[in-house]
């Protein structure tokens, strides 16, 4: 599935928003892509604390739409 990406031209551009619902201790990433040529892509992602300890462990996500959000349960800052 990820031969093409190694084999054709064209890198797709990301756009990467984010956002934090403190009420609901959510954390919302949106991924949008341009030049995508309709093929996954994985990606893998983090989210630190202030203080620099793992608040999300690093995680897969697969991109496979133009636009996605991924909602992440993040509970109260450490």
């Amino acid at each position: 599935a990820f031969l093409p990406w190694f084999t054709e031209e064209g890198i797709p551009k990301l756009t990467v928003t984010d956002s934090y619902d403190e009420e609901r201790q959510m954390y919302t990433l949106t991924i949008k892509t341009e030049g995508r040529k309709n093929r996954p892509i994985p990606i893998l992602m983090g989210l630190l604390c202030p203080n620099n300890k793992d608040m999300i462990v690093s995680r897969l996500l697969m991109l496979t739409d133009s636009e996605q959000q991924f909602e992440f349960k993040v509970g109260e800052q450490h």
